[in-house]
């Protein structure tokens, strides 16, 4: 006679929310901050969003509605995937790059720059990721413009998402902050 097998387990969203790795999640994230304490990310990454005066993208003046750093911050992929390559204007970064060990406190929603209840970005705004290289002053911090490319990964036994960012347009202005110059 066999011995029955052990039945398994099929989660819920609530009994997720009561397992080991979502309890060890804080923890992930404090050991996340301490890398960056000990300046092991000398790096900022955050989620911008700007709206254009004309009503529509492109359209008018682009201004600063808000800038989300994400924190704690997460693990850049080295940017020698990056690629300059000569444009009629000069100069140009191109490629894509992964931002990984981003806390599970956040959701895909926020990640693509979605609404709540994954409404699309309004037609009069852009969202994209901006990395932010700090410099020792007199040096002003060079930043980056990213938009997501594909869809964030979720792993949670590495305690956190994985994102794909493709370089996208002109950077803000390393002085004034006002989108599209640099």
């Amino acid at each position: 006679m066999t011995k029955p097998r052990a039945p398994f387990t099929n989660l819920t969203g609530d009994q997720y929310a009561n397992t080991l790795v979502q309890k060890l999640t804080p923890v992930a994230d404090r050991i996340r901050d301490l890398r960056t304490r000990l300046g092991g990310v000398p790096y900022q990454v955050s989620l911008v969003r700007t709206r254009w005066s004309g009503g529509r993208r492109n359209h008018g003046t682009e201004e600063v509605v808000s800038v989300t750093p994400i924190l704690p911050t997460p693990k850049v992929q080295a940017l020698d995937s990056m690629n300059q390559v000569l444009q009629s204007a000069g100069l140009d970064e191109v490629g894509t790059i992964r931002v990984t060990d981003i806390s599970p406190a956040y959701t895909e929603d926020q990640l693509v720059g979605v609404g709540p209840q994954g409404e699309p970005i309004p037609s009069d705004e852009n969202f994209y990721w901006e990395i932010t290289f700090p410099r020792p002053l007199p040096q002003m911090a060079v930043q980056r413009r990213y938009t997501v490319s594909g869809v964030p990964n979720y792993n949670p036994t590495r305690f956190g998402w994985s994102v794909a960012l493709m370089k996208a347009g002109e950077e803000r202005d390393r002085v004034t902050g006002t989108p599209g110059s640099d």
